[in-house]
């Protein structure tokens, strides 16, 4: 099982959502903490919980903005954007984001995906590629009331060497009530879902899959799931029946009769891995008092292996990084009480082997990646029985 090594920058930023300047094609700024890393060809996946101040907030759509245009993300995952005639129509939000950033890419052609509605907000993929196979909801269906926002990004063909990535954009039920209907309970009917979509994506059409058999992705096609999981330490844990965290990650259905029986989900036949900034940061109390985890990110790690993971958190930038982020210092608290979180994404199961050799990196027995130092980047590593969750001490 291939085990990042996970590299976090905190560095936080506000902006408006609509003016989402994903500098596809611009010069990166000079010694930015969010330059690309290597030249090897990669796909930046930036997930963020606006907190419903999209297009509601004239502040906040101006602090992300700033964001955006320090990130450059190719693809973009929201959390919680609010109702408005634009994040109800995925047309509607594409042409607003051309016109929010026809300035700096008069010629580019965004793309977009929403959610299901909760009556108040909704999920939404953003990607300056084409989008396909777009879903709202698994079969059988999660009943919860965002479902599943997931697409299938057709990244360029002849830099990923005809390879898609197929993103699911999740917002898990927030709380601790307990019973059959609580908030726990309602976490694991979700990774339930989400696990039995995996599961079926990666099945051979001939052998089906009891619980749907709705999708079949062509072989060895990435799958990362992104978003806010709202996992407390019992979660994470398992304790008591439910164990989302562990259905995420291991494939372990908990309702059978449902969606049917689980199964390890990567494509080699192994779990899924995770990469995640740590430790974990708020910026509210209200956030605080639930220990989730707001950014993670849960992929294939046999075909997809992540660069860095980087956290912005713009009140800790210094004033030489501000200037060359362009960000100002209060960007990400005037959004939301969630920071924007990104991840680099190449082909393939290790690091390149252009990037220098770290000494001090940790590492898993039978791997060495070779990953660059960089202090404002804080490593971890997965244990050797497979990719747990970490624990957060608010």
């Amino acid at each position: 099982m291939y085990s990042s090594i996970q590299r976090f920058v905190r560095v936080t930023v506000l902006s408006a959502l609509l003016s989402l300047p994903f500098l596809a094609n611009a010069e990166p700024l000079p010694n930015s903490p969010f330059e690309k890393t290597t030249s090897t060809q990669q796909v930046r996946v930036l997930t963020y919980n606006v907190n419903c101040n999209y297009l509601q907030e004239t502040s906040a759509d101006a602090a992300l903005e700033r964001i955006l245009h320090a990130v450059q993300p190719d693809v973009i995952a929201f959390q919680e954007l609010p109702e408005s005639a634009a994040s109800n129509n995925p047309e509607a939000l594409a042409r607003l984001l051309e016109k929010k950033m026809k300035v700096i890419q008069p010629n580019t052609k965004w793309n977009a995906w929403v959610g299901k509605t909760d009556g108040i907000s909704r999920n939404a993929i953003v990607s300056r590629y084409p989008l396909s196979m777009t879903i709202r909801e698994t079969t059988p269906p999660s009943n919860e009331v965002r479902g599943v926002n997931a697409a299938l990004v057709q990244l360029p063909s002849q830099a990923f060497d005809n390879t898609s990535l197929y993103l699911m954009n999740v917002n898990f039920k927030v709380g601790t009530s307990e019973g059959p209907q609580g908030d726990f309970a309602r976490r694991q009917r979700h990774a339930d879902a989400v696990a039995n979509w995996i599961l079926d994506s990666t099945t051979p059409a001939k052998m089906g899959r009891p619980a749907g058999d709705k999708i079949n992705l062509k072989a060895r096609t990435p799958i990362l799931i992104v978003g806010d999981y709202h996992f407390t330490d019992a979660d994470r844990e398992g304790k008591g029946p439910y164990h989302p965290a562990r259905t995420l990650l291991r494939g372990e259905i908990l309702d059978k009769k449902t969606y049917g029986e689980g199964r390890l989900p990567d494509w080699d036949g192994s779990t899924l891995s995770t990469v995640r900034p740590t430790p974990l940061s708020r910026t509210s109390e209200s956030f605080m008092q639930t220990p989730g985890l707001a950014a993670h990110f849960i992929y294939t790690d046999s075909v997809f292996s992540p660069v860095r993971c980087v956290q912005v958190d713009s009140t800790l930038l210094s004033s030489t990084q501000l200037k060359q982020t362009k960000l100002q210092q209060n960007d990400t608290t005037e959004v939301s009480k969630y920071l924007p979180t990104f991840a680099d994404f190449v082909l393939g199961t290790s690091m390149p082997t252009a990037a220098p050799k770290v000494e001090d990196a940790p590492q898993k027995e039978g791997h060495s990646p070779s990953i660059p130092r960089n202090p404002l980047i804080f490593h971890d590593t997965d244990t050797e029985t497979g990719p747990t969750l970490p624990t957060v001490n608010p």
